[in-house]
């Protein structure tokens, strides 16, 4: 949770920190739940007739399920609205690259 709490210390002014705090919170709790979130999900007619008797897909769908949620809260995100989330660092490793070139006047001499 450290990324994600200063992510949130970034993205909010200190007196927002109370209600901030009690998201997070929340969100920790929610997140405690995944047993239950995949029992829920095994008791789904067309997941529990796949499995049978064995929890191997339930699991993989309240993850993706999760995923999708993170994905979507970034797209919406101001932070991370228009822009193209598989181009970031590849401008950060251009700009790497130009930067450890070596100047003109160091060119090599033959």
């Amino acid at each position: 949770m450290g990324s994600r709490s200063a992510y949130l210390c970034e993205r909010f002014p200190p007196a927002a920190a109370p209600p901030v705090s009690v998201w997070l919170l929340l969100g920790a709790l929610l997140g405690a739940w995944f047993s239950a979130y995949v029992w829920w999900a095994h008791k789904i007619p067309f997941i529990a007739k796949i499995e049978g008797q064995d929890l191997w897909l339930s699991p993989s769908v309240v993850l993706t399920v999760g995923a999708i949620m993170t994905f979507i809260s970034l797209y919406f995100s101001p932070e991370t609205k228009d822009l193209q989330l598989d181009e970031v660092g590849e401008k950060e490793r251009a700009s790497d690259r130009a930067r450890k070139r070596l100047p003109d006047s160091c060119a090599q001499v033959s």
